[in-house]
């Protein structure tokens, strides 16, 4: 299955015609016979949205921006597998490119970590999806610019393509503005979740409020994929993060990347897949600042100290998890990750 994946991905992605939105391209990534992962193009960030077929039905993950956006993967999945019984939605966390899709799903089971219901303060309505609410977002900037550069260019092929990206967050902002039924998953659990679907088994796997206020992982068994948050990045505390949160994330990464698990591809949330080697890099960033400032808070180093002791060229052997990454980002990352565990720790200077 693993060669099946290179080649694939190798070979190029697949595009979709469906009808329901106006000839938008369905960019569709094959990982097995049972799983595919789904990204629409000329939205302003991949999000890649998996879908499993089992003997139980079809499961999704995650439910993109909006209905009408969902409803074009949703057509998308059930041309592929030429099936439309959906037995489960799952959301991975509360953003919005993951849980306004949710009305379309229902009727059937969705489900989320029980944090998810709590909402998330810094973000307002966006993560807080209560019955009839109306988002308040637009892409009427990113439209705008789109229509200078359609002003602009002379290239045909480059036309079509701006016109038709146009049209489509046309459409997808009127909704916004109309608004949508907001649904939030009517089955949450606390810790660990585990569900058999006959031939695929999936388990869900909180991973604490140390990363992301309600992030799960998805571990789909026999086809050794992981779907999760992060690919290939830095981990990123959360602000609200408590040591113990902190622990738990190092002691997941741990567990998720051994061998005897067996996840040879992670999908995302957004961005492009990882491997578990790359769980590896993230357990080991991790695991050595978090043991290392912890024994320097003991010592009474000051902050500055720590900064200068752990630089990011300190972890340049791990430079593949940021490869193609802003630098500029990718350092007030990594400093941010330094003071979350120092005022975690209790050390302020």
């Amino acid at each position: 299955m693993e060669y099946i994946r290179k080649c694939l991905v190798l070979v190029g992605f697949l595009f979709l015609f469906v009808t329901a939105a106006a000839a938008q391209d369905v960019e569709m990534i094959r990982l097995s016979d049972k799983v595919i992962v789904l990204n629409i193009l000329g939205l302003d960030c991949r999000t890649n949205i998996v879908v499993i077929s089992s003997q139980k039905g079809l499961v999704i993950i995650d439910t993109e921006i909006s209905p009408y956006v969902m409803e074009i993967l949703k057509q998308a999945a059930e041309k592929h597998f030429n099936r439309n019984d959906w037995a489960y939605a799952i959301n991975t966390h509360g953003h919005i490119h993951h849980v306004f899709g949710n009305v379309l799903f229902k009727d059937v089971k969705i489900i989320g970590h029980e944090r998810i219901l709590e909402g998330y303060p810094e973000n307002g309505i966006f993560s807080r999806p209560k019955r009839g609410q109306k988002p308040r977002i637009s892409y009427s900037e990113l439209i705008s610019n789109l229509r200078k550069m359609l002003r602009t260019t002379t290239d045909p092929a480059l036309v079509q393509v701006l016109r038709k990206r146009i049209r489509f967050l046309i459409i997808v902002n009127r909704q916004w503005r109309d608004g949508f039924e907001l649904v939030p998953p009517n089955m949450t659990f606390k810790d660990r979740l585990e569900l058999d679907f006959g031939d695929v088994h999936l388990r869900l796997i909180d991973w604490g409020p140390g990363i992301n206020h309600s992030s799960i992982m998805i571990h789909i068994v026999e086809e050794n994929i992981l779907v999760s948050l992060g690919g290939r990045w830095l981990p990123n505390i959360s602000n609200a993060a408590s040591l113990s949160g902190i622990k738990q994330y190092v002691s997941l990464l741990k567990e998720i990347a051994d061998d005897k698990v067996g996840i040879e591809t992670v999908v995302p949330c957004h961005n492009d897949f990882a491997t578990r080697q790359d769980l590896q890099a993230k357990y080991d960033y991790m695991s050595d600042m978090l043991e290392g400032i912890t024994e320097a808070h003991q010592k009474e180093l000051s902050l500055d100290q720590v900064k200068q002791q752990f630089s990011l060229e300190q972890y340049a052997r791990l430079k593949g998890l940021w490869a193609g990454s802003v630098p500029e980002r990718v350092e007030e990352n990594h400093q941010k990750n330094i003071q979350r565990i120092w005022d975690c720790l209790g050390g302020a200077d």
